[in-house]
């Protein structure tokens, strides 16, 4: 069961790498 806390922070981790600039994401990779 996915628990409304766990798919809040997973909106909101989406929400903070959709803001990154790409070329922030790609070092990290």
């Amino acid at each position: 069961v996915i628990t409304a806390r766990r798919t809040f922070q997973i909106a909101n981790y989406k929400k903070m790498k959709a803001r990154q600039p790409p070329s922030l994401i790609a070092n990290h990779q």
